[in-house]
């Protein structure tokens, strides 16, 4: 209005002077009133700059100044997966040592000592070390951990990212140069954390092959004991039979035997050598066995071996099954195979349906809508039954988790059962039927010395303490194997 007021002035009829010094005036004014409205408009757009956005948004779409480091943001990420590679790392390595059934020592134990003596303890750490099961599920695990480096190929896209986030910084915008979307920190997170239920799995694993180790030496040297034990005892009675063959013959020869008792007597030789045959068979076997297990030479043979004893177990059974529950790897197994598949159904809901956000989502140029950028992925969108199938397997695994436990009750059940019933046999040989057959092998040695009776019934009471022998020695070895089983079982060591 002020412009064509002064254009209608300037038209009219008036002097030149005059006309110069209105048109001065004007354009002073003119311009006191640009410089005052242009103030105006900068304040009010320094202050709709300020206080458009929200301090949530503002944080966010701050630009950053650039700096000479600038890939350190984007290197938060690696470094945050190559301190969890690592803390993994130390994991497996503390596996073979915290198995739950058998705690090795640092002592040094020689293998050409193992001629002169093989304690138990001894051929357990030789075996956590030199086992090749053991070896190999160690170096399967060890190489779940280079997923770590490939999440979604990780390397090359923080590469991108620290090259998309100095474009920001130093322009505002990504360069078309980059042609990449921004990455998504949420999906690599459910990613690592798929990675981490995967190296758990395989750290499992390994911990299962240490056990399942554990208990196959502990049995084959429960056999080998019980092996070498039966030889002897066998030689025994094979020497008796013969001994009692000989009597049984002169007996004969002076028509006070009969034939029919010393035929018998061929056929208990015969079955006696034929039995200690088959112990030194099964001596040889169980050798060869722990030789693999080892990983030592198989011409190896051990020296003197432990005793076998009784292993008592004071645990209540009730108590045992619900500790079982909680220790036995299969079980924890079958949950981290659960988790992992909670995870995947997590990381396929994310690229399928859209995350909830304040409005403002980053489109692939780097520029900024204010409508919210619905994620499509066509794949899974034409494949939302996989997601379907992948729900209704997890609750499969979990009734499977739930089926085990009660398996894990029940087989324990059975284990302890069968414990109870060797111990009970066990004790019964030891303190009932051995006393009172030496207590017979007694009276027949004082009737003989007496004169009332001949050298057959010493010889008969001593083939029945070397029978009696070999059922405690039976008894004594099946309560070795049903411990380490209900160990192995249950997951951990029960005293």
């Amino acid at each position: 209005m002020i412009t064509l007021f002064a254009l209608k002035v300037s038209a009219a009829s008036i002097t030149s002077k005059t006309t110069s010094k209105i048109a001065i005036t004007i354009c002073s004014l003119l311009l006191l009133s640009a410089c005052s409205q242009g103030k105006s408009v900068n304040s009010l757009q320094q202050d709709f700059d300020k206080y458009k956005y929200s301090d949530y948004v503002l944080a966010n779409l701050r630009i950053k100044i650039p700096t000479k480091n600038s890939t350190t943001v984007a290197q938060t990420p690696k470094l945050n997966l190559q301190k969890r590679s690592s803390k993994a790392n130390i994991n497996i390595a503390s596996v073979v040592v915290n198995n739950g059934l058998f705690k090795p020592t640092n002592a040094g134990f020689s293998i050409d000592k193992l001629a002169k003596k093989a304690p138990l303890n001894s051929l357990l750490n030789i075996a956590l070390k030199r086992n090749l099961d053991i070896k190999s599920m160690k170096q399967q695990a060890q190489a779940n951990l280079e997923k770590y480096n490939q999440v979604e190929f990780l390397s090359d896209t923080l590469k991108q990212y620290a090259a998309f986030t100095d474009d920001i910084a130093l322009t505002g915008s990504a360069k078309k140069k980059t042609g990449i979307a921004y990455p998504s920190p949420g999906l690599n997170a459910i990613k690592s954390s798929i990675i981490d239920e995967s190296v758990k799995y395989s750290r499992l694993k390994l911990k299962q092959t240490t056990q399942d180790v554990i208990t196959r030496v502990r049995i084959a040297y429960a056999e080998l004991q019980t092996a070498r034990r039966e030889t002897y005892l066998l030689g025994q009675l094979t020497s008796q039979y013969q001994l009692l063959k000989q009597e049984l013959q002169n007996n004969y020869a002076t028509n006070t035997g009969e034939l029919g008792v010393i035929l018998q007597a061929d056929i208990d030789i015969a079955s006696s050598q034929n039995r200690q045959r088959l112990a030194k068979d099964k001596r040889d076997t169980q050798q060869a066995r722990l030789n693999a297990l080892l990983d030592v030479p198989i011409i190896t043979r051990f020296g003197k071996l432990d005793k076998l004893t009784e292993i008592k177990l004071s645990s209540k059974h009730n108590k045992l099954k619900t500790i079982a529950n909680k220790k036995r790897v299969e079980i924890a197994l079958l949950k981290t195979e659960l988790a992992k598949m909670q995870q995947i159904i997590q990381l396929s809901e994310k690229r399928l349906y859209p995350d909830l956000d304040a409005g403002f989502s980053r489109t692939k140029n780097g520029k900024f809508a204010t409508n919210p950028k619905v994620k499509t992925n066509q794949f899974f969108a034409k494949n939302d039954a996989y997601l379907n199938e992948t729900r209704q397997k997890a609750e499969a695994l979990k009734l499977k988790i739930a089926a085990l436990k009660n398996t894990t009750a029940s087989d324990l059940q059975q284990k302890l059962s069968a414990y109870q019933s060797q111990k009970s046999t066990y004790r019964l040989y030891r303190n009932k039927v051995i006393p009172k057959a030496k207590s017979s092998l007694d009276i027949a040695n004082n009737s003989f010395e007496a004169g009332d009776g001949g050298s057959v019934k010493i010889i008969n009471a001593k083939v029945a303490i070397i029978k009696y022998r070999l059922l405690l020695l039976k008894a004594l070895r099946d309560l070795q194997i049903s411990h380490s089983k209900a160990e192995r079982l249950s997951g951990f060591k029960i005293r």
